[in-house]
């Protein structure tokens, strides 16, 4: 019950304070979007301005603070980016990660490795974290400040990445010679591929050398699944070099394969020599001469 009345009481001090969208403040400006305001004289107010990039408007005496730089009572004042579901923005420790869980935030990102459970009729506010020091709210304080949960999710569910890319020795080579550009140390780290999640250590004899010597390849894996080549280690976040430094592509090894040379076999040819005809020689027929009988008159 007491938990109850200590965020109703501090989720009405904040709703006053979001609802300066639009509404001249202490600060002596007005913010109309996340990124514009104006200057309020009296009941007058000129502009519009417009803060520069990757400020948002506030309610702080600066009027336009970094993003990533609010906290406490500095309040992006028209901006909704406390409520998102699974975010670290605005330097938040917690997040929600479903209806019910909750989520460390690590290096301004979620960390799928601290995730936990909100008690018994109790929902995930993202929101709440500034107003009662927790995300946990029990489900009958939500209701009467009109909160509702930030993810719509029942159970959070780790995302499936793809298993990093293990270059090969001679693509090691490559990565280590174009990441050796303006370099002038001996050894150092290369991205292994784009997601920068891989990476190829290298290491040189002299730094005039374009050949390396040592080069191995490693990579990360969750709750910190990504590689800072500046500082050697595996991070959870996505590394501000990543986009200008890991490779777009990586270019296969090339190996010829000889194409398949067609050998034309003629089939032997057996000539059968042709049957000799053998000509048997006919028979000799011997006429044996009849023998004349030859009767002589004094015989009879």
């Amino acid at each position: 019950m007491i938990k109850f009345a200590i965020i109703v009481l501090a989720a009405m001090g904040v709703a006053e304070a979001a609802s300066q969208c639009g509404v001249c403040m202490a600060n002596k400006a007005s913010c109309e979007t996340e990124s514009s305001y104006h200057i309020c004289l009296g009941e007058n107010k000129i502009g519009p301005f417009t803060c520069d990039a990757d400020k948002v408007c506030t309610n702080s005496e600066n009027v336009c603070e970094q993003k990533t730089n609010i906290q406490g009572d500095t309040l992006n004042v028209c901006g909704d980016d406390n409520g998102a579901c699974q975010t670290c923005a605005n330097g938040k420790l917690f997040t929600c990660a479903s209806r019910t869980q909750g989520a460390r935030c690590v290096n301004g990102a979620m960390s799928t490795s601290i995730i936990f459970d909100c008690g018994e009729d109790e929902i995930c506010v993202s929101e709440a974290e500034d107003i009662a020091d927790t995300v946990c709210v029990p489900k009958c304080a939500a209701d009467f400040i009109k909160w509702t949960a930030t993810c719509s999710n029942d159970v959070y569910t780790p995302p499936t990445l793809e298993p990093p890319t293990t270059p090969s020795p001679t693509v090691q080579q490559s990565l280590c010679a174009d990441a050796a550009v303006g370099k002038t140390t001996r050894f150092f780290y290369a991205y292994g591929d784009s997601s920068c999640r891989s990476y190829v250590y290298c290491e040189r004899n002299s730094v005039s050398n374009s050949y390396f010597e040592t080069t191995f390849a490693g990579s990360c894996s969750s709750p910190n699944p990504y590689f800072n080549t500046a500082i050697g280690r595996c991070q959870a976040r996505v590394p501000e070099n990543c986009s200008t430094d890991a490779p777009t592509t990586i270019a296969p090894e090339t190996t010829t394969t000889p194409e398949p040379t067609t050998t034309t076999t003629e089939a032997p040819t057996t000539t059968t020599p042709e049957a000799q005809t053998t000509t048997t020689p006919e028979a000799q027929t011997t006429t044996t001469p009849e023998i004349t009988t030859t009767f002589r008159p004094e015989d009879r």
